[in-house]
């Protein structure tokens, strides 16, 4: 248990340390997560902006998120960083999430009733509203369990 707790610490601390430095970079952080053992860790960045990351962007988030780690000297040992865009499968539970994705083919899996797949039209921080066969109609995000995006192939 205490390694639990010495773990969610060091997450916590280098939140605080990232997560400024990914929006001062006009990048919205999406997950921070460090695996492996203390002379090994792996810690992954996952961060998105409307429009979607370019590789250019995610090297200069990259530099500067390991300059303040190193900076700081928050990790004991040595470490890898990994910063990624969360990727096409991530699934979308907020607004803003919905809201990255307008005009794709998307899958609503709704709380107690029939999953939702059409084009995704609009979003909030409350509602959705998705384009099936011509028709719209709008979900409130409390019923949403979550989405994802709908690939072609």
């Amino acid at each position: 248990m205490a390694a639990t707790a010495s773990q969610s610490r060091l997450v916590a601390t280098i939140r605080d340390l990232v997560e400024p430095v990914v929006t001062g970079a006009g990048v919205d952080l999406v997950d921070l997560e460090i695996k492996g053992p203390p002379n090994r860790r792996v810690v992954r960045v996952v961060a998105d902006v409307d429009g979607g990351l370019d590789i250019d962007r995610i090297a200069t988030v990259s530099q500067q998120v390991s300059a303040a780690l190193d900076d700081a000297d928050a990790i004991p040992g040595a470490y890898t960083l990994e910063v990624s865009s969360p990727g096409v499968d991530r699934p979308l539970t907020t607004g803003h999430d919905f809201a990255r994705q307008l005009g794709r083919h998307v899958r609503i899996v709704r709380v107690g009733a029939d999953d939702l797949v059409g084009t995704l039209r609009g979003a909030t921080d409350d509602v959705v509203t998705v384009e099936i066969d011509g028709d719209e109609q709008t979900i409130a995000i409390a019923d949403v369990d979550h989405g994802r995006v709908e690939l072609p192939w």
